[in-house]
């Protein structure tokens, strides 16, 4: 009898073991200034790319606030993070526009790397793709603003290329995430020869392509 209470208090012990590993690999939820940063590097990048260096410098004094919350409240450091951001803000204050678009492109690709350190009930990456491809270009195709659907395809592009281990955990393989990518240059090819009819042909299908990745995802 002896011996079988202690085997038994062993596997309570190892099922209370494994749960304390569980728990303490379990990603926390994402602080809600993820998003706000998100949003804020588009603006920036929008900024720049107009030249508009005054208001560029808004949207990094942004980020950094944001990004600052962030760390404290997830109890994270990342000082790659922190450093890209001042190198990009230390280019801002050159005007030099090729360190800027050097250090914002590095800036990213730390902070989507930064990212993995949550968990998400929508990830906010996937959730900016969906809002600029379903809502946003549409709305300028209503509109008749071809150059406002260039600037939004190339945006896209960047953040599904920068997203392609999001998809591939939401069960999108990289062929696929290949094939939308392309089609998304596509309407962008259109957009930039001020092809209406070209992005009118090609916009919708870029959309049902898009909803097909999650309903064919395995």
């Amino acid at each position: 009898m002896k011996g079988k209470q202690r085997i038994l208090r062993l596997i309570m012990a190892i099922f209370f073991l494994l749960a304390m590993v569980s728990v303490g690999f379990a990603k926390p939820m994402a602080p809600p200034g993820v998003n706000n940063i998100i949003n804020e590097l588009v603006l920036f990048e929008q900024n720049y790319e107009k030249r508009d260096l005054t208001a560029a410098t808004i949207s990094a004094n942004k980020i950094d606030n944001e990004l600052l919350g962030v760390l404290v409240a997830a109890e994270v450091e990342d000082e790659a993070l922190e450093n890209s951001l001042v190198s990009l803000k230390g280019a801002i204050i050159e005007e030099n526009y090729q360190k800027i678009e050097a250090n914002f492109i590095f800036f990213q690709k730390r902070f989507y790397v930064f990212l993995n350190n949550f968990e998400y009930k929508e990830h906010p990456v996937i959730a900016r793709i969906e809002r600029g491809l379903i809502v946003e270009s549409a709305d300028m195709l209503n509109e008749n603003n071809i150059s406002g659907i260039a600037g939004e395809m190339a945006e896209i592009a960047n953040l599904v290329m920068q997203s392609k281990s999001q998809f591939k955990a939401m069960g999108v393989n990289e062929d696929a995430v290949n094939t939308f990518n392309k089609k998304i240059m596509g309407v962008l090819r259109a957009a930039k020869q001020n092809d209406g009819k070209q992005v009118a042909k090609l916009l919708p299908e870029l959309q049902a392509f898009y909803k097909s990745l999650f309903s064919n995802a395995i």
